[in-house]
């Protein structure tokens, strides 16, 4: 946060998930990231242990793992795609007064 200097600026988060494959092994990523100048820099992470997407309860973790590290203050909103979509973790943002 303080490479980009965003302590005192606005910013959007990002979710992302990958998977790859590592001989026999998955390697499964999910990703909380932040828009700076058209990309996503990736700031925080959670390694899941299965295949497939993320749930809500593991994304909303990682959001809060990240407001409890940084604050805040300074979320314009969550970006993402259509994995991302679900209920719960929408009314998590709302909450959190953070727009998605």
């Amino acid at each position: 946060m303080q490479l980009f200097d965003f302590q005192e600026k606005s910013y959007y988060l990002t979710f992302d998930r990958t998977n790859w494959k590592w001989g026999e092994k998955n390697l499964n990523i999910l990703t909380l990231g932040i828009v700076y100048k058209g990309s996503a820099i990736p700031v925080s992470c959670l390694v899941l242990n299965k295949q497939g997407n993320s749930s809500q309860r593991e994304r909303i973790a990682l959001l809060q793992r990240f407001i409890a590290q940084f604050g805040r203050r300074g979320i314009l909103g969550v970006l993402s795609d259509r994995e991302f979509i679900g209920g719960h973790g929408w009314q998590c943002l709302n909450e959190q007064d953070i727009l998605i």
